[in-house]
């Protein structure tokens, strides 16, 4: 808890900001400052910007207490555009996936299947 009584753990943290190097400067802020997420989905573009941020924020966040739940996410059925990578807290039993089939599973038709 910190100074004004608010828990430093949240569930969900989604980091998408423009550029890649400002949404890499935000999560680090964010961690650097004591906050916990169980899930944090983050952008790095990789697709328009290269793989130096996608590099950056697992080396980053592996070294702090999370693990990849998805990695190679991309941008509806379009393959080729790999945007983003989902992190879960290490404490969370979950075990990765591989992007299509989190989506055959969970997201069939576009729509989310939670049974």
């Amino acid at each position: 808890m910190n100074k004004v009584g608010i828990s430093n753990k949240i569930d969900y943290l989604s980091c998408d900001i423009e550029p890649p190097k400002n949404t890499f400067k935000i999560l680090k802020l964010l961690i650097e400052n004591n906050l916990q997420f169980s899930f944090i989905s983050y952008e790095h573009d990789k697709y328009n910007s290269g793989d130096k941020y996608e590099k950056l924020s697992k080396e980053f966040l592996l070294e702090r207490g999370y693990k990849i739940a998805i990695d190679n996410v991309y941008s509806r059925n379009k393959r080729y555009k790999i945007y983003e990578t989902w992190f879960i807290n290490n404490k969370i039993n979950f075990q990765k996936i591989n992007y299509q089939n989190w989506k055959d599973k969970y997201f069939a038709g576009g729509v989310f299947k939670i049974y």
